[in-house]
């Protein structure tokens, strides 16, 4: 709900307003309804179940702002430049990190990330039928190593929280057990 209300606000469709705190935004302006169309198309393609709905109604909404000159057209397509501003920043500030004080901040988010990886494991693995009688995912420690490897690294590297999403669950269904974790077949 925070991430869409953010999305919401960044997009114009709510506003922040001294009275009420939260109002509609302006409804006239093209980068709101542009908001809107996109978001009412991405609906409509998701819940079709149309495969790529989410990327397709990113593509379609973006291409009619362009068109319609709500957002610019991009000056490239790639840069071969690469900002390495970011990258180590989080390395460099472990002692910084590393105090008392923060270890029921560093607690939390260990937890966080460690319980969403548990849930979306298991999820993913009954829909895919890798669990065994038990109900345990057969080398779900190499799960949680990668999971927990790619946390550090995105921090390291500067990046927002890397972890696995219960959307993989559509790519389990559709890729062999050996592809999908290192199982056999």
């Amino acid at each position: 709900m925070f991430i869409a209300f953010i999305g919401l606000k960044n997009a114009g469709i709510v506003v922040a307003d001294p009275t009420t705190y939260l109002r509609l935004g302006d409804f006239t302006q093209g980068p709101v309804l542009l908001a809107v169309f996109g978001l009412i198309l991405t609906l409509v393609l998701v819940a079709r179940d149309i495969q790529g709905g989410l990327v397709i109604g990113i593509l379609l909404t973006g291409s009619i702002g362009m068109i319609f000159g709500v957002i610019p057209f991009p000056s490239y397509i790639a840069s071969l430049r690469l900002d390495t501003s970011t990258i180590g920043g989080g390395v460099l500030a472990v002692p910084d990190v590393l105090q008392l004080s923060l270890a029921p901040l560093i607690f939390a988010l260990f937890m966080t990330d460690f319980f969403d990886t548990i849930g979306t494991v298991i999820a993913v693995g009954q829909e895919a039928k890798l669990l065994d009688e038990e109900g345990r995912l057969p080398n779900a420690d190499r799960v949680l190593l990668v999971d927990s490897l790619a946390a550090v690294g995105g921090g390291a590297m500067g990046a927002s929280s890397v972890t696995s999403y219960i959307e993989s669950e559509r790519v389990v269904r559709a890729w062999p057990r050996a592809v999908v974790l290192g199982l056999p077949a």
